[in-house]
């Protein structure tokens, strides 16, 4: 009984300590890693049915041009405000930089 107890007492200690060796921080997508690539950002989007319902409220004038659609659905505004985030820019250049890898999934 002692030996079962030993080994799970060390199973339980290695497993505590393991995780806090290999976590990762997100700060490398502000500063710029150091981790052996450059960083990557994916957007996952929902896609169920509520997307086709449409919101109150004032339409953007350019929302046609940018997103290609008129109506006042959520899938529209979710395209526009992408679209808009990814052509924005500072004085900087653009707000996703060129050495991010952006995603979309949906």
């Amino acid at each position: 009984m002692n030996k079962i107890r030993s080994i799970l007492t060390c199973a339980l200690i290695v497993s505590a300590l393991l995780p806090s060796s290999i976590l990762a921080e997100d700060i490398d997508l502000y500063y710029g890693g150091t981790s052996g690539g450059d960083p990557n950002v994916l957007v996952v989007l929902d896609n169920e049915s509520n997307w086709g319902a449409t919101m109150g409220g004032t339409l953007p004038s350019d929302l046609n041009t940018v997103a290609g659609c008129s109506d006042s659905s959520y899938y529209c505004a979710q395209k526009y405000a992408l679209i808009s985030l990814l052509q924005k820019t500072g004085p900087n250049g653009y707000f996703v930089k060129d050495n991010v890898g952006f995603g979309i999934m949906m």
